[in-house]
């Protein structure tokens, strides 16, 4: 169910983070985006979603902490939030990243690190802009440039409704197929 809202013009944008908040997903560029933001007029209100270490607290910058999530929950925490945009920000590869099938499923087109799986599965289908995890001065212009074009966010919010996405059982299928086939290749080594 699409839950993404298109920016209200002299709005801050709301920003949802979900997941595991943590170093390897880039708790320290996210603390880092949340703190340009508040140096730079709240451009953003981000919120986060998931569980986090007790050292991650976005509340300092401004942002909003939801609490963990329940899977089937997630929906309806998200109609609440009524965010504009997903970030996905995690400093190292990802091989999936069940978080962005969980956004694109929203509606929401994603801020993302340029990194793995996340950079393959949105250069190929749009949903989204990726960004320099490693320069969160770049990372953060980048989405205030997005922020300042709102054809951007309209035209990557249709593609967003065009991705084919499979239900979890079948994106697991998916995995597994894939880990056996590179485990298999590893054998014949």
């Amino acid at each position: 169910t699409a839950v993404a809202r298109r920016p209200k013009p002299g709005a801050p944008a709301r920003v949802v983070c979900m997941g595991s908040l943590n170093l390897q997903k880039g708790a320290d560029l996210i603390l880092e985006l949340a703190r340009l933001n508040q140096m730079n007029g709240q451009r953003f209100e981000f919120h986060f979603l998931g569980n986090r270490p007790p050292d991650f607290a976005p509340e300092k910058y401004g942002g909003i902490y939801h609490g963990s999530y329940a899977r089937d929950g997630l929906q309806v925490m998200l109609e609440r939030i009524a965010p504009s945009y997903s970030l996905l920000a995690p400093v190292c590869e990802e091989t999936f990243s069940f978080t962005l099938s969980e956004s694109w499923a929203s509606g929401l087109p994603v801020f993302a690190s340029d990194r793995g799986a996340l950079s393959e599965r949105i250069s190929t289908h749009g949903g989204g802009w990726l960004f320099d995890p490693e320069d969160a001065g770049r990372f953060f212009s980048g989405m205030v440039k997005v922020l300042d074009c709102p054809r951007e966010w309209d035209r990557q919010s249709d593609l967003v409704q065009k991705i084919p996405l499979a239900g979890l059982e079948q994106e697991c299928r998916s995995l597994k197929a894939y880990f056996d086939r590179v485990l298999a290749e590893g054998d014949s080594s």
